[in-house]
């Protein structure tokens, strides 16, 4: 057993360090540690909790010990099971021969957090146990291993989750929402009242990653990760369980996205605003992010108002291997056979990775030009072999005349944003909060209150009046490029006759109205002027 246990953990090509992980019963055993503190985790993702208690300083060293823990976490079986004793310990390898491609101790360090390599570790280890050569999955083992959590509709940090079962589609939601003072005190959430009247609540739909295979929308990883977005970027989350390959194969996750798009748009209790609409942004990761494109193709062609796309390091590909590939083909947790197998077991019997499901902008794909899709934040991982195809479809949307931002993370590697314990998590939660003020969600009531607190103080009423106006161009703000035409064209104001026709009142009403109406006719919202 503790061969075989020390055969899985061993990592091929990452670390100049074997870890292997040590079966004992009884007491436990001393480990030659600086760690004096025991760590007991339940989840592999819960490791940084309690960094002030010294216990995420143990992974940092590289030692645990445990005593009876509901979670193997090293072995991928997050389903639970008592655990006696296990101790990780470390053994020096000879360092690998000049001009070999494997990463050294530091570097991994510096690159991979202990706890998120462990972690992404799990999931590759147990991803192999379900594929099997013939293209068929093992369902029943990857529900067993997938650790699940229920919904809680006690609010916990500002934030609580209900579960939602469309029955005309088939479907469940995960809704995550956040709370106010009053509701966070007693757990209450009036679900026939709107998420606010006056500002605006972005409704993200997120599709969980896991390659169109595995995970679903109440694993414990994308629960935290969709309360993470909720209380950080102050949004609600509906998180869909769509359908999984193999047996349900192309086009059935994005038939699942688009109902679920249509779901949250009939919400009257996901609206927000003074226009009292639903904000909707569609996000995903890996596979999700593959099905918040071509959900939000089919938004565009139908006129589907989406207001913005956030994939993270999506799952595209092509037949034409690619530098990125060859190079980190096998490392930092994934491999071009393995990529290759969900290819065959999504895609139609038959079809080849050129498929415009997988290569969007390849030489099956359809150009976006003159359709009016939603601006986009693409993040890469720096670490991921996908990047190259990830970064072609950034460059094709920019080429289709679309807005499009890149986020390049050099040093982050798949699965960076389940853990906040890196730099590169907190990077994207802060531009994941831009990209939502980018459409004029800065919520100006307070700066409104300033327009006509002064236009008080002066006597000037125009100035309230613009104030009022700001308020319902930043909620009804696009994205593009900022037209001038009219602050430049004074002919297109004129005088009002209901008040004095003064020269200064005059040219204050004109030069207000003038960028009023530049600022209507935009097509650009991240222009902050005040």
């Amino acid at each position: 057993m503790e061969g075989l246990l020390e055969a899985c953990l061993t990592s091929k090509g990452q670390f100049d360090h074997r870890i292997k992980l040590v079966l004992r019963s009884g007491t436990h055993p001393a480990v030659k540690s600086n760690v004096s503190t025991p760590l007991v985790p339940t989840a592999p993702w819960e490791m940084d909790r309690d960094r002030n208690n010294g216990t995420a300083s143990g992974a940092r060293e590289g030692a645990y010990r445990g005593d009876h823990c509901c979670c193997c976490c090293f072995l991928g079986l997050f389903c639970g099971f008592p655990l006696s004793i296990f101790t990780l310990e470390t053994q020096e390898r000879q360092p690998d021969m000049a001009g070999s491609n494997q990463v050294n101790l530091n570097e991994s360090r510096s690159v991979v957090p202990l706890n998120t390599w462990v972690l992404i570790s799990n999931f590759k280890l147990s991803y192999k146990l379900l594929r099997r050569d013939d293209g068929t999955f093992n369902r029943e083992l990857a529900e067993f291993l997938d650790r699940k959590v229920p919904a809680n509709a006690i609010p916990v940090d500002g934030v609580f989750s209900i579960d939602h079962v469309d029955r005309n589609a088939g479907l469940f939601y995960r809704v995550y929402l956040p709370v106010s003072g009053d509701e966070a005190q007693w757990g209450i959430r009036d679900l026939e009242r709107p998420l606010s009247a006056t500002e605006i609540v972005p409704v993200i739909i997120f599709f969980h990653g896991g390659s169109f295979s595995h995970s679903s929308a109440n694993s414990a990883i994308y629960d935290t990760f969709c309360r993470r977005l909720v209380s950080i970027c102050k949004a609600a989350v509906v998180s869909v369980n769509y359908r999984r390959s193999p047996e349900h194969r192309y086009p059935c996750a994005y038939d699942d996205g688009w109902a679920a798009l249509e779901w949250v748009k009939s919400r009257t209790w996901l609206q927000s605003g003074r226009e009292s609409k639903v904000h909707v942004y569609l996000a995903g990761d890996s596979s999700g992010g593959n099905i918040v494109h071509h959900v939000a193709v089919r938004a565009a062609e139908e006129e589907i108002e989406v207001l913005g796309n956030i994939l993270l390091h999506p799952l595209f590909g092509g037949e034409k291997r690619t530098e990125s590939e060859l190079r980190l083909d096998g490392k930092y947790f994934v491999r071009l056979k393995d990529r290759d197998w969900y290819w065959r077991a999504f895609l139609p019997e038959g079809e080849n990775r050129d498929h415009p499901a997988c290569n969007p902008f390849g030489p099956r794909g359809r150009s976006l030009a003159g359709l009016k899709f939603p601006k986009s934040l693409v993040c890469v991982a720096g670490l991921d072999l996908l990047q190259d195809w990830q970064l072609a479809y950034a460059k094709g949307l920019e080429d289709s005349g679309q807005q499009v931002k890149l986020l390049y993370l050099k040093e982050a590697t798949i699965g960076f944003y389940f853990l906040p314990n890196n730099d590169h998590f907190y990077c994207l939660m802060s531009e994941i909060n831009n990209f939502f003020c980018d459409w004029g969600q800065l919520l100006p009531v307070l700066s409104v209150r300033v327009f006509r607190k002064v236009a008080t103080a002066l006597a000037v009423p125009e100035l309230g009046s613009f104030g009022d106006g700001l308020l319902v161009l930043l909620e009804s703000w696009k994205w593009g490029r900022l037209s001038v035409v009219l602050f430049f064209n004074p002919k297109s104001v004129k005088p009002n006759p209901s008040t004095k026709r003064t020269r200064k009142a005059f040219t204050r009403r004109m030069i207000g109205r003038s960028l009023f109406g530049a600022w209507e006719n935009s097509k650009y919202g991240n222009l902050a002027l005040f």
